[in-house]
């Protein structure tokens, strides 16, 4: 069952964290891992290392929880920090509404429009 594609994505709509049970082939599926890190940001943590690197996952993750940066890819987490997505990257202490308040107060500075007019989440 760990490899049935129709059985992993039915516990996956029911809950998120069943993608920590099924075989790393279908932690590889784009669609599959989309579904459970739309119902919990955390699974994140038992994704491949290949879609870590997906902004798409990423985002996700970090909208449910901003610690979930550490989960990302290194070229995410350094794309994130330069962009201003994680202010306090450190401390990793923003909830979901610090970090889209931060977001749009940084994408209307004049010196951060350009960047954000070439780099799309």
């Amino acid at each position: 069952l760990k490899n049935n594609f129709e059985f992993a994505m039915h516990a996956v709509k029911q809950n998120g964290h069943a993608i920590k049970y099924v075989s790393k082939e279908l932690r590889n599926n784009f669609e599959l891992v989309m579904y459970a890190v739309k119902q919990n940001g955390y699974t994140i943590e038992y994704v491949s290392n290949k879609l870590r690197n997906y902004r798409e996952i990423v985002s996700l993750s970090i909208k449910y929880k901003c610690k979930n940066i550490i989960y990302a890819s290194e070229r995410l987490q350094k794309e994130y920090k330069y962009y201003g997505y994680i202010l306090d990257f450190n401390q990793m202490k923003h909830d979901k509404h610090d970090i889209h308040k931060n977001l749009i107060e940084w994408t209307w500075k004049p010196e951060n429009r350009d960047k954000w007019k070439d780099w799309r989440l």
